[in-house]
């Protein structure tokens, strides 16, 4: 299974409610419930 994601899919609002991607690390988490995450990892934005 493939997820691909544009910069579009990772922009937040900032102070100003502009959107905007914002640079840093995401913790990306799969699974049926919060007890239940058997694939999860990290997404490092950079700009």
């Amino acid at each position: 299974m493939t997820l691909t994601l544009t910069p579009e899919d990772l922009q937040l609002l900032d102070i100003d409610m502009h959107w905007r991607v914002v640079p840093g690390d995401f913790e990306i988490m799969v699974g049926k419930s919060s007890a239940d995450i058997p694939i999860q990892g990290i997404l490092k934005v950079t700009q």
